[in-house]
C-alpha cells in the first residue's frame, strides 16, 4: 500500500483554505479488495479498486488530524496510518489590562497575541481601520488617555498564508465636559423677565445638574435632553427681580467618574464690537461694528473714542442703524491705530466696548540728533516702526558707506519716541539707531543721510533736515564737557596739594638750625634769607594757583554746541533736553558754583 505526497515522516502538508488531496493505491490480491478512508471511527469514501482518491478544502482544525486507509479482501486486511500537517493564517486575540474601560488620565495596555505554526511577516495596530499607530510590536501601550482616544483597536497580523486580525474596543470614561468657549457662559438678561440658559455637554453617562451659586434671582428646574451618543442639551431659567439678581451664578454638573462646575454670568447690557482685533496696512479701509443687543438704542447716544498709548486723540462718530453703530475709516495709516472703544449712554448709565487696532506702515521719523563723544560727531535716527525696522543704511554725498541688517538690542535699540498723532503729542514705543563720524562737528554733517527700511517702505532723512525741520534736535556732548571739566578740576587741586605741602615744609626748615650750632650772624643772616626765600615761595605758590583757576574757567566757558538757527521752535525739541539752551543755563550755574569754591581754594593759600 501506498500513499501519494506523503513524506518519509508519514505527513500530507496543505494549506488553510486550499484543496488537499489524501490518494491512497494498493496492489490487489486475489479476490478483488476494497479501498476504504476514514477519519476516527467515520468512513470517508470506500471504493472496490486498486485506488482511492479524496479531496477537501484544508481548515486549521485539520491540522496534525490522522486518517486510515483500509485495503480488504476478506482473506487480509491493510492499514496504513495518514497525518496532515496544515500551514495556518495566523489566528489573532487581543485583550486590554487591565481593561477595555478606563477612566480619562490613567493608562491602558493593549495585548496582541496569535496562533499560527509560521511566523508572522506583518503586525500592525490601528484605530477604527484608519489610522496607523503601531507597527512591530505586540503590545500598545496608551498612557493618560482622554475621551479623544475612545473606539476600536484592531491588531493584524501577517504571514505567507494570510491574515489574522482580531478588534477590541476601548472605551474612556469621562467626567462631564461643556461645549463653550470659556469657563463662564454670558447670558443677557432683563430686570422682571426670564432669562433663558441652554448648552451642550458631554458625558459618558446622563448628566446630573444643581445649582450652586447665585445672587438672588429665581431659579428654574434644569431639562437635561438626548441629542446624540454621549451628547446632550441642557436647559434652564433664571428671572432677576433686582439689579442685584444681575452677576455670577454656578451650576454644578456631574455624571458617575466625576463633576465639573460651570459659571453662568448674567449680564443686563451687552455691547461687543467687531472685530476685536484687528491688523491692517496703511491705505485699507477700516470697518468697526458696535452691536447692542436686548435693549433698545432709542434713548441713547453713541460714540466713538479712538485712543493711543492711554491718550485720547479724538471723537468720531459712527453710523448708528437698529441696535448697532458703524464706523468707517477708509485710507488707514499709521496714525489710525489705537483703541477704538464705542459708547453707549443713556440718562443713568454708560456702556462701553472696545476693539485694538494696528496699522502696519513705513518707518516714520521722530528726531534727527547729533553730538560730539570722545572727539566723535554721533548721528542718531529716532523713528517709529511697526512692523519691527530689517535694515539700515547710511550714505555720505549719497554714496554708501555702511548697510546693516538690523538686529533689536544689538545696532538697533528700542526707546520711547514722540509721535504726533491727529494734533495730540503720543509717547509710544519706537527705536533709535546711529552712526559715528571721527573728528568735531562742522558743515559737512549737512551732506550725511539715512536711509530706514522695514516690510511695508523705506524712511529716508538727511542731516542737512538738523539745520531747517522742526522734527530734529541737536545737543552737545555734555558728558565729554563733564568728563573734562573733572579732569581739570583734579590736576588743580593736586597742584593746590602739593605747591601748599612744598610750602610749608620749606618754611618749617627755615625757621630753625638744621645744620647744628652757629653764631648769631649766621642765624640772621639765614633767618633773613629765610625770609626772603618765603616770600618768593608765596608768589610762586600764588601764580600755579591763578594759573589753574584760570584755565578752569577759560575750559568751562567753551562749548561746542553748533548755534541752532533762531528760526527753530525751541517748544518742538522738548523730548530731549541734552544741549537745550535751558540745560546751558543750567550750566552756567554749575559754573558759578565752581568759581566760588575756586575763591574759597585761593582765599585759604594768601
Amino acid at each position: 500500500m501506498e500513499i501519494v505526497n506523503e513524506t518519509a515522516e508519514g505527513q500530507i502538508f496543505g494549506q488553510q483554505n486550499s484543496l488537499l488531496y489524501i490518494i491512497c493505491t494498493v496492489n490487489s490480491g486475489k479476490p478483488q479488495n476494497t479501498l476504504e478512508l476514514k477519519f476516527q471511527n467515520t468512513s470517508l469514501k470506500t471504493d472496490s479498486s486498486d485506488i482511492i482518491n479524496y479531496s477537501f478544502i484544508a481548515t486549521p482544525e485539520d491540522h496534525l488530524r490522522h486518517f486510515m486507509c483500509i485495503a480488504d479482501n476478506i482473506f487480509f486486511t491493510i492499514m496504513r496510518d495518514i497525518q496532515l500537517f496544515i500551514y495556518i493564517s495566523p489566528l489573532v486575540h487581543v485583550y486590554a489590562e487591565p481593561s477595555a474601560k478606563v477612566e480619562e488620565g490613567k493608562n491602558i495596555t493593549l495585548l496582541c497575541r496569535f496562533e499560527s505554526n509560521l511566523s508572522e511577516n506583518v503586525l500592525l495596530w490601528t484605530r477604527n481601520k484608519s489610522l496607523n499607530i503601531s507597527s512591530h510590536n505586540r503590545d500598545l501601550t496608551i498612557t493618560n488617555v482622554s475621551r479623544d482616544d475612545t473606539g476600536n483597536y484592531y491588531c493584524i497580523v501577517e504571514n505567507r498564508i494570510g491574515i489574522g486580525t482580531d478588534m477590541i474596543k476601548v472605551t474612556v470614561l469621562y467626567k462631564p465636559r461643556v461645549l463653550v468657549d470659556s469657563s463662564t457662559l454670558e447670558v443677557e438678561s432683563d430686570i422682571g423677565k426670564p432669562s433663558f440658559i441652554s448648552f451642550t455637554i458631554v458625558s459618558i453617562t446622563k448628566p446630573y445638574i444643581s445649582w450652586m451659586f447665585d445672587p438672588g434671582g429665581k431659579k428654574g428646574n434644569w431639562n437635561v435632553q438626548d441629542l446624540a451618543e454621549e451628547i446632550y442639551n441642557v436647559s434652564s431659567t433664571i428671572v432677576p427681580y433686582d439689579k442685584s439678581h444681575l452677576g455670577r451664578y454656578s451650576a454644578r454638573i456631574r455624571n458617575s467618574i466625576g463633576s465639573i462646575d460651570l459659571n453662568i454670568e448674567l449680564v443686563g447690557f451687552k455691547v461687543n464690537v467687531v472685530p476685536a482685533n484687528m491688523v491692517y496696512n496703511t491705505s485699507n479701509v477700516i470697518e468697526l461694528t458696535c452691536n447692542v443687543s436686548l435693549y433698545t438704542v432709542l434713548n441713547m447716544s453713541n460714540i466713538w473714542v479712538h485712543s493711543y498709548a492711554g491718550t485720547e486723540i479724538r471723537t468720531l462718530q459712527g453710523k448708528v442703524e437698529k441696535s448697532s453703530s458703524k464706523l468707517r475709516i477708509p485710507f488707514c495709516d499709521y496714525r489710525d491705530t489705537g483703541t477704538y472703544t464705542c459708547r453707549w449712554t443713556s440718562s443713568s448709565a454708560t456702556h462701553s466696548s472696545s476693539s485694538k487696532i494696528y496699522v502696519r506702515s513705513h518707518p516714520v521719523l521722530t528726531a534727527l540728533r547729533l553730538s560730539k563723544r570722545f572727539g566723535k560727531t554721533k548721528l542718531e535716527v529716532c523713528f517709529y516702526s511697526f512692523p519691527t525696522p530689517v535694515e539700515a543704511l547710511w550714505f555720505y554725498k549719497d554714496k554708501t558707506i555702511s548697510q546693516t541688517p538690523l538686529v533689536v538690542g544689538i545696532n538697533v535699540q528700542e526707546t520711547e519716541v514722540k509721535l504726533l498723532i491727529y494734533s495730540k503729542s503720543v509717547i509710544v514705543n519706537g527705536y533709535i539707531i546711529s552712526h559715528f563720524i571721527d573728528g568735531v562737528m562742522s558743515t559737512d554733517i549737512e551732506l550725511y543721510s539715512c536711509q530706514v527700511r522695514n516690510s511695508m517702505g523705506n524712511l529716508d532723512v538727511s542731516f542737512v533736515d538738523i539745520k531747517n525741520s522742526t522734527n530734529v534736535t541737536s545737543y552737545t556732548g555734555k558728558d565729554d564737557w563733564n568728563i573734562n571739566w573733572l579732569i581739570y578740576c583734579l590736576i588743580g587741586s593736586f597742584s593746590t596739594i602739593v605747591i601748599v605741602t612744598l610750602s610749608f615744609l620749606f618754611f618749617r626748615c627755615s625757621g630753625r638750625n638744621c645744620w647744628g650750632s652757629r653764631g648769631r650772624n649766621d642765624i640772621q643772616r639765614e633767618q633773613e634769607m629765610g625770609s626772603r626765600n618765603s616770600s618768593l615761595s608765596s608768589n610762586h605758590s600764588y601764580a600755579e594757583v591763578d594759573s589753574v583757576y584760570y584755565h578752569t574757567v577759560e575750559w568751562r566757558n567753551y562749548t561746542t554746541e553748533a548755534p541752532l538757527p533762531a528760526n527753530i521752535d525751541s517748544s518742538v525739541n522738548v523730548d530731549v533736553s541734552i544741549g537745550s539752551r535751558e540745560s546751558d543755563k543750567t550750566g552756567d550755574g554749575t559754573d558759578q558754583t565752581q568759581n566760588d569754591v575756586a575763591v574759597q581754594s585761593y582765599m585759604e593759600l594768601v
